[in-house]
């Protein structure tokens, strides 16, 4: 896979890509992508030991959040593949012995472990694009975290998307009064337009992407990062 060269994709990233065997990405490569493409993550960094591990949250600083790295997982909330808030070393002990005993039961064995840092925000967005057989490259918002397929407050465009169509995606929200202000909190309208404008661009620049999910995009009057990133290949 190569991404195309007007973003300064680095060629050991682009080398990966062509030789990837499965059609998940792990989140450090989809989030690699996303930020070859301007679009902000959540700081992180993968670690294959649990020193490692320790010496990396210490550098970063908690609050912490730790997550399983295989590209055999979709969702890792399901699989408790990721433990939130970590608060501090003797927390961090206890997330990576809990996550391996997971994937142990699930019979998977991590290929490392994402540290990055815990964000907080006033709301949790989902931004994703799909290749669908009928209407071709679709993206899509809604509201995002645990309760995204629950709630299914979502808005659809076909690409390519530009800053006015993703601003009145949002605003089809059943949830834009609330995105827009309520009691004191607001979401950067902006920001979350100008990276669905971006992943519209990824998706069309580089067809061997299936499907994209960022989810949740932390949001507030200041931000809008990408805290989780999902990627699959065609």
């Amino acid at each position: 896979m190569i991404l195309k060269q007007s973003y300064n994709y680095s060629m050991n990233l682009r080398k990966m890509m062509q030789l990837k065997q499965t059609k998940n990405l792990t989140e450090k490569e989809a989030k690699d992508i996303l930020t070859a493409y301007k679009i902000p993550v959540a700081k992180g960094e993968v670690c294959t030991s649990f020193e490692q591990l320790k010496k990396t949250a210490l550098w970063m600083g908690f609050p912490l959040v730790l997550k399983a790295v295989s590209d055999e997982i979709v969702h890792k909330t399901d699989v408790g593949a990721v433990v939130l808030d970590i608060k501090d070393e003797k927390s961090l002990e206890e997330a990576y012995i809990s996550i391996v005993a997971n994937m142990k039961k699930i019979n998977i064995y991590p290929q490392g472990f994402y540290v990055q840092e815990m964000l907080k925000g006033d709301f949790e967005l989902i931004i994703g694009a799909k290749r669908d057989r009928t209407f071709g490259l679709v993206l899509m918002i809604g509201l995002g975290g645990i309760y995204a397929e629950a709630l299914k407050d979502v808005s659809f465009r076909i690409a390519p998307v530009d800053k006015k169509m993703a601003l009145e995606m949002i605003d089809d929200l059943k949830s834009a009064k609330v995105l827009k202000g309520f009691r004191g909190k607001r979401a950067n309208l902006d920001l979350i337009a100008d990276i669905l404008v971006k992943l519209s661009k990824l998706m069309i620049e580089n067809p061997e992407i299936a499907e994209v999910d960022i989810n949740p995009l932390i949001i507030d009057s200041n931000k809008a990062i990408a805290a989780d990133a999902r990627m699959i290949l065609v």
